[in-house]
């Protein structure tokens, strides 16, 4: 690593800004995805359908359907909510 500041190697710093464009345009693709999931989680919930089921289903706990339909993107988060 330089101790200097050096004059920039365009081909690096191109290569940099294309990776972190499509690490940015992944994150959303992931984000769209995941609200879709959520979406089919509660609509499945509202329908009837068991915590059992939906967890034997996605291979995981019933807590975690729980606390991912309830609360969504907080679900890791745990605190009391306050009124």
């Amino acid at each position: 690593m330089p101790r200097r500041r050096q004059e920039a190697q365009g081909h690096l710093i191109e290569m940099v800004v294309n990776t972190h464009s499509e690490e940015a345009a992944a994150k959303a693709t992931y984000l769209a995805a995941q609200d879709a999931h959520l979406e089919a989680l509660r609509e499945a919930r509202k329908q009837g359908e068991t915590l059992e089921n939906l967890a034997d289903a996605l291979e995981c706990s019933k807590q975690w359907i729980h606390k991912w339909t309830t609360y969504g993107r907080d679900h890791n988060r745990v605190y009391a909510r306050s009124a």
